[in-house]
């Protein structure tokens, strides 16, 4: 993540929104981990650990002004009695929760209960791949056992998961295997937290990975996360924010996560006691809520200490002259511990900045926007072998400069300078491996259709069962398996609308499970699928080039007549590749030919047919990766962010979505490109521009089902 905002230097600039905000419940634990920074204990409950109105308090000043992601975390949070009445109240103000429990307490009971408390993710940490490692570190023997048994107890209740370890000597020989582990358990997301030798943690100096260390194990995590393909279990590096640094040094995009210290600019930490702090790692305070009246927006907006946090041109020594300064960041925390100035070094950086050819102190984004017209790679095909410049030219201008008139072939060949016969021989070669049709592409909405897309918790061992159950259904076009807790995915078309919720009932009633989540579409901005073939990628720069026509779909449909429809069912799997397209069409319902593409070039400006061109098949095409990004923003901001992502050229397809409580997203963009890695890349940026409060990326796995909508069949 990045932070919302900016103040580097800037004495106006607009404050950051705070995304995630950890807080800290208790300080009593089970456990007694040598590296804990709270040095929780097994004591009973701090008399002066805020209440739970207080809790109440200050949850209802951060929802009144931001929609962060809270963490509760401690000590051990589960043995607060008062926990799911916290849960509760910061749900009801609307912000999603996070659980971070070591595991042990976690039975089936309790899963059941924190399934029921619309918990968005629980996370207990593994920090050994085997009983003998993980123990050691945490101080109580079976502690890996009860954890591995919490973890099956989720599973059960369907309560995602990740798993975050603590990467210091003792166990960063093993990070591979627990990463390994991790994918087997089920886990959502893979966590290293490298270790900050602070707290209990202080007497672990020895511990704590030094520079050249570091180093090594951030460049293995870099180079096996751009190697693997990671459908299994996806990976974010926590508390080693030179992790971005050796990212944009290999020629990486920004995997993991897109920031390097969040602390202070996007994440705050709220203690046990009610201090705000950067992280649960610095000590110090940067203001007390309950001498604040809880405002912690206040405390947010005005203190003095976050503000230095934020200002990263202003760092001590290397820090503040380096580059990467903006992504990086170095840690505050163990620059405190280092020297006792937290805007000092990074003690666990090896990086010199005098040593770089660029000249000091120029910051790496600064540097980038100047080489760069536009902030994110182009939606661009890989180049491929099988297409020369000539196939390349006709994919592209099929897809965007179709002229509906009568030979629109003849019409396109002449503009690109092709004769025509060899324009519709090259077509028909390219057709089915690159192409899938070429026809007008209907506005459902207008044709008085109803569509929603549906999500489904689906136990991994039943997907291809239920997936075949779904697809013998006609309304549904789409339907894919993605990457998460919620895999299974598909859309439904029908009319009249009270048939999409028969057909999704039908559908549980069939399969057995009752974990289908209908969201319809309340506003459509971006439906355009239209993938740029050109290789020197400067087409669509900020998105400003329009990859052909396109009409607007929130709008009321018209009744179609008879005459119309028979045309839209000639039409609508595409038309034949000749010189004279349209004269099929126009002996079956006894017109002209004029009168077919005239009838097109009306239904084009009343919006019932989006675009006239080319439907590719965007993987064979270069388009590999194929991931719906999901993002949690205010409805205030809901046109001005969709609005934002419909003007990415990597976005085919944006809209803002009724979001379950159990889901949580409300805006949806689905994108396309050569590599997966550039998706996440822009996805974790565009988040912080548009304000997103919480965001992912669900990347296709398996493609059960992929059709074109058969209209008044």
């Amino acid at each position: 993540m990045t932070s919302s905002g900016n103040t580097d230097g800037k004495k106006n600039a607009r404050h950051p929104l705070p995304r995630v905000i950890a807080l800290e419940l208790t300080r009593s634990c089970v456990l007694s981990c040598r590296h804990c920074r709270a040095s929780a204990c097994s004591g009973g409950q701090d008399e002066n650990e805020l209440s739970k109105d207080e809790y109440f308090r200050l949850i209802d000043s951060i929802a009144s002004f931001a929609r962060p992601i809270l963490i509760l975390s401690g000590g051990e949070p589960m043995l607060r009695p008062d926990l799911y009445d916290i849960i509760g109240h910061a749900r009801k103000r609307g912000l999603p929760v996070a659980l971070a429990p070591c595991g042990v307490l976690i039975d089936d009971s309790a899963a059941g209960r924190i399934a029921r408390s619309g918990v968005r993710m629980v996370s207990i940490s593994l920090d050994g791949a085997n009983a003998r490692t993980h123990d050691a570190f945490r101080g109580v023997s079976g502690a890996f056992e009860a954890a591995l048994r919490g973890m099956e107890a989720l599973k059960r209740a369907k309560v995602p998961f990740q798993i975050n370890a603590t990467v210091c000597k003792h166990n960063a020989g093993e990070l591979e295997r627990i990463w390994q582990l991790a994918g087997d358990l089920g886990a959502a997301l893979f966590n290293p937290f490298f270790l900050v030798a602070t707290g209990r943690g202080s007497a672990l100096a020895g511990l704590q990975l030094d520079a050249r260390e570091y180093e090594t194990v951030l460049q293995k995590l870099a180079g096996r996360f751009a190697a693997e393909d990671n459908e299994k279990i996806p990976l974010r590096v926590t508390c080693a924010p030179h992790y971005q640094r050796i990212i944009r040094q290999g020629g990486m995009p920004a995997a993991g996560h897109s920031g390097g210290c969040l602390g202070g600019k996007s994440f705050a930490f709220v203690s046990h006691l009610g201090k705000v702090q950067i992280c649960g790692f610095l000590d110090l305070g940067c203001g007390d809520l309950r001498l604040e009246n809880y405002n912690f927006e206040k405390i947010w907006r005005h203190s003095e200490m976050l503000k230095k946090i934020r200002n990263v041109s202003a760092y001590n020594g290397r820090c503040g002259r380096c580059e990467y300064r903006k992504l990086c960041g170095g840690c505050r925390a163990r620059a405190f511990a280092a020297s006792g100035d937290y805007l000092g070094d990074e003690p666990c950086c090896l990086h010199n900045p005098h040593s770089e050819s660029e000249s000091a102190g120029e910051c790496y984004e600064d540097r980038e926007a100047k080489s760069k017209q536009c902030p994110h790679p182009p939606m661009v095909s890989g180049k491929s072998s099988d297409l020369d410049r000539q196939g390349r030219t006709i994919l592209q201008a099929v897809q965007t400069e179709m002229p509906i008139e009568k030979h629109p072939f003849d019409a396109l060949a002449q503009n690109l300078g092709i004769p025509p016969d060899r324009f519709i021989q090259r077509l028909r070669e390219l057709s089915g491996e690159f192409i899938k049709r070429i026809g007008p592409i209907f506005n459902s909405g207008a044709l008085g259709y109803s569509s929603t897309l549906v999500g489904a918790q689906v136990p991994e061992d039943r997907l291809d069962e239920v997936a075949g159950i779904i697809n013998k259904y006609p309304a549904v076009t789409h339907n894919y398996r993605r990457s998460h807790v919620f895999n299974l995915w598909f859309t439904l078309i029908t009319r009249p609308r009270e048939r999409l919720n028969e057909i999704q009932e039908e559908i549980k009633k069939r399969s057995g499970l009752n974990e289908f989540y209908n969201m319809p579409a309340r506003r459509v901005y971006k439906i355009r699928a239209c993938f740029s073939m050109d290789e020197d990628k400067k087409k669509l720069v900020n998105g400003g080039e329009d990859l052909g026509q396109s009409k607007p779909s929130n709008r009321p449909g018209r009744e179609i007549d008879k005459a119309e429809k028979e045309l839209i069912q000639l039409l609508q799997t595409g038309i034949p590749l000749d010189r004279k397209p349209f004269l099929h069409a126009a002996k079956a319902l006894g017109w002209d030919e004029e009168d077919v593409a005239g009838t097109l070039r009306e239904w084009y400006g009343e919006g019932i047919i989006r675009r006239f061109g080319a439907v590719l098949q965007h993987r064979r095409s270069g388009f590999r990766a194929n991931g719906m990004c999901v993002f949690e923003v205010p409805e205030p901001e809901a046109d001005r962010a969709g609005a934002l992502l419909a003007g990415l050229p990597q976005v085919t397809h944006c809209y803002l979505r009724e979001a379950p409580p159990e889901w949580g997203y409300n805006l949806f963009a689905m994108t396309h490109s050569s590599d997966k890695r550039v998706i996440r890349d822009l996805l974790a940026d565009t988040a912080g521009r548009i304000g997103a409060s919480s965001f992912d990326v669900l990347f296709s796995t398996h493609e059960y089902k992929k059709t074109a909508m058969r209209y008044f069949a």
